[in-house]
């Protein structure tokens, strides 16, 4: 199927391989990534931030469900990573983070940019990351690229206007375990609308998360 990603365990920076099965590598299909599935992919030259960007390489792979433990960067290094590969590719087109709460959306978005310090291009890459959040917005339409926001306001928004979803080049729900009706109401907008922009890409990210209940949503 389009959205299933094959990949496969590794240890050691080897492929490990299922006697059960011919002694061939064993897929698992599912659309997500967990680092200890695979070890966090020890002494490999693939690292999981490495994994994910390629995932998305690959034009048909839309949805991507993330499990990984609280603190490991889900809601900081993935949206970095993803800026720094896709600032110059993106055109009109925009990265929405989204949060359960205001100010997570505001500290978050503060974090980040204090995380691309590190970068060369720093106070270029700094001034692509905003938030949008109620009664608050730090925001340049002309040059902001990444965006922080509530669910509850990019909700809204797909609401009044599904075609808003042809100028995001990536949704990031973190936190999808504090689901509430504006989550839902989220996800919902996101399933019904996915196969008729291709071009938008979905992580859906959770330390604690039943997976197979999204994957069987999806």
């Amino acid at each position: 199927k389009s959205q299933d990603k094959l990949y496969y365990e590794y240890k050691d920076g080897k492929r490990l391989k299922d006697p059960d099965d011919n002694d061939k590598p064993k897929p698992i299909k599912r659309p997500f990534f967990n680092p200890k599935k695979v070890d966090k992919l020890k002494n490999s030259n693939v690292t999981p931030i490495d994994w994910i960007l390629d995932y998305f390489d690959n034009p048909k792979n839309q949805i991507l469900l993330l499990d990984a433990k609280t603190g490991t960067g889900k809601s900081t290094i993935v949206p970095d990573a993803l800026l720094r590969k896709y600032s110059q590719k993106l055109g009109e087109r925009k990265i929405i983070c989204t949060q359960p709460r205001r100010l997570t959306a505001q500290l978050i978005s503060n974090r980040v940019k204090e995380q691309l310090k590190d970068s060369k291009s720093y106070n270029s890459l700094a001034k692509l990351v905003g938030y949008k959040v109620k009664d608050d917005t730090n925001v340049d339409p002309q040059k902001t690229k990444m965006i922080y926001m509530t669910e509850g306001t990019l909700s809204k928004i797909l609401l009044d206007n599904p075609d808003e979803f042809d100028k995001y080049e990536f949704i990031i729900i973190d936190e999808v375990h504090e689901r509430n009706v504006e989550t839902d109401l989220l996800l919902w907008l996101i399933k019904t609308n996915i196969r008729d922009h291709p071009n938008l890409k979905v992580i859906i990210t959770s330390a604690t998360f039943d997976i197979k209940q999204f994957i069987k949503y999806f």
